[in-house]
């Protein structure tokens, strides 16, 4: 568990995913963020981070601001919507060694397998939906090879491991999951063998059996009602609508603290909600479908109207971030806050440790001065789409709707 009450400080800031080259490109958007994991140190991130936006995959050195690779695919219209890392062991010159491998995937429906040390895609699975883009995705932490698809369904792909010079390898399909929304975050939790899915219309999760996969396609176990504004409202009012008939929250952050520790952020509701997996499923009765979660704690967060901006942190590092519609990065000391919650018997809502303010680089503030925009102007603000940081702590990374990457240091 990392300390933050050292502040941070704004070190790079980059633009590197424009669209055909234009250095002037203020619109793209970058969507995801991700720390590249340590080989030589399972558990841990090293200070290099992908990001992914317009047709571009990038990683970026954090300690120098340099961009080490970029990966452009020009075949295809294409925007990359999201990022994952896994490491493999590959067999190199005769020798198993530890390897990176970055999935990215979008608007195209197909998931491009990438070798980051060689910039090269060497393998694309294409889903059955091929039209449907993929909005998300994330490797079992316990199965390296399994890489889990969220769009309007959940696909569970083995993708195998690269052999050779040319990488060649074989992909196969284990498990196809029914959603009952557009899935928009993707959590497994190898300790109890369950998959939650943050959707356009609730939050749902999925017993799985690593041992015997089904064929057939899967229909979620469980839904898990979180604490919203909306919900509220509807107890309160209690209209006699049918449960059947209301629709649910949009849960557009999710995030694994540690084991079975859970952040879910209802989008446009204000707060962030800590809640524990394995207390949640106690409380489930028979054959009941849905569960009410009660929050260990919450947190306190902006009061936005936007969506899709989503929570990071790395697992164990006890820290949680998130970006909000006005360029700002909120960070949080979770751990210490679960600490006080149960000491002080306190649910919160707790403020953010830091806010980190958005730096303002030379050229917008020209532009505002020239054009006469107010700040607040909604074309001129800045969202911040995705946050991460790395597992010591020392890096924060923050990517935007004005094709920009912003890169903070624990100073």
């Amino acid at each position: 568990m990392q300390e933050v009450g050292v502040a941070y400080e704004p070190v790079h800031l980059l633009r590197c995913h424009s669209k055909e080259d234009d250095p002037n490109d203020t619109m793209t958007n970058v969507w995801k963020c991700a720390f590249e994991p340590n080989p030589e140190q399972p558990g841990n991130s090293t200070w290099s981070v992908a990001t992914c936006g317009s047709n571009i995959v990038c990683v970026i050195d954090c300690k120098t601001g340099i961009v080490l690779k970029k990966y452009q695919h020009n075949k295809e219209k294409e925007e990359f919507y999201c990022i994952a890392w896994t490491t493999l062991e590959m067999d190199i010159d005769g020798k198993k060694k530890a390897t990176n491998i970055l999935a990215a995937a979008g608007t195209k429906g197909t998931i491009k397998l990438l070798h980051p040390q060689q910039l090269l895609c060497y393998a694309e699975i294409k889903m059955e939906r091929k039209s449907k883009p993929v909005n998300c995705i994330t490797f079992h932490p316990s199965h390296p090879t399994w890489l889990i698809c969220g769009s309007e369904d959940i696909v569970i792909w083995d993708i195998g491991t690269p052999q050779g010079t040319d990488f060649k390898c074989r992909h196969r399909k284990l498990l196809n999951l029914s959603a009952p929304g557009r899935v928009l975050g993707l959590i497994a939790v190898p300790s109890a063998d369950f998959l939650l899915a943050g959707c356009d219309n609730g939050c749902y999760g999925w017993n799985i059996d690593t041992n015997a996969f089904s064929k057939r396609e899967k229909n979620y176990s469980l839904e898990f009602l979180l604490p919203s504004k909306a919900r509220l409202a509807s107890a309160i009012n209690d209209e006699g609508e049918d449960d059947e008939e209301k629709e649910g929250d949009m849960i557009d952050g999710l995030a694994l603290l540690k084991d079975q520790l859970i952040a879910s952020k209802v989008a446009c509701d204000g707060s962030i909600h800590i809640w524990s997996l394995k207390d949640a499923r106690t409380v489930k009765k028979g054959t009941q479908k849905d569960v009410t979660i009660k929050p260990v704690y919450s947190l306190e967060w902006c009061d936005s109207d936007s969506v899709y901006l989503d929570i990071g942190t790395w697992p164990g590092c006890g820290v949680l971030v998130s970006g909000d519609d006005q360029g700002e990065v909120w960070v949080y000391d979770v751990f210490k806050q679960a600490e006080l919650a149960e000491s002080a018997k306190i649910k919160g809502p707790f403020k953010p440790n830091q806010l980190l303010p958005w730096p303002e680089s030379r050229d917008e503030e020209e532009g505002e001065k020239e054009e006469g925009k107010e700040k607040d102007d909604l074309e001129d603000r800045i969202i911040v789409n995705d946050v991460s940081i790395s597992s010591d702590c020392k890096y924060i990374v923050s990517v935007t709707n004005k094709n920009l990457v912003c890169v903070w240091q624990k100073a």
